[in-house]
Parts: structure tokens; C-alpha cells; sequence
């Protein structure tokens, strides 16, 4: 799960309940509701990471 701290109208409360579990991955930007519009190349970057580990 990939959010920024601006700007959303998501309630990002309960992440904590799925933050530790193995199949999720959560990353907050310093950015508004959309980071891959905001900050393009690390959330491009943080994404191919996520899915290099996932051939592993």
C-alpha cells in the first residue's frame, strides 16, 4: 500500500493491523493523494523494488 499524506481522503487508521504481514508492503510519500503523479521516479523506484521481491 503506497499513500501520500496530503490531500486523501483515505482513513489510513487500521494499516498497522496489515503492516507486518508478509504479502503487504506499506510506503508513505511526502506527497499529496497520488505519489506516482507527485513524485514519479521514487514511486516508480519503490514499486520495481516491490516487485523484484516477489520473484524471490
Amino acid at each position: 500500500m503506497y499513500h501520500g499524506v496530503r490531500g486523501d481522503f483515505t482513513n489510513y487508521r487500521l494499516k498497522r493491523y496489515f503492516e507486518d504481514r508478509t504479502n503487504w508492503h506499506v510506503q508513505v510519500f511526502e506527497t499529496g493523494a497520488m505519489p506516482y503523479f507527485e513524485s514519479r521516479t521514487e514511486f516508480m523506484a519503490a514499486w520495481d523494488e516491490f516487485l523484484e521481491a516477489q520473484q524471490e
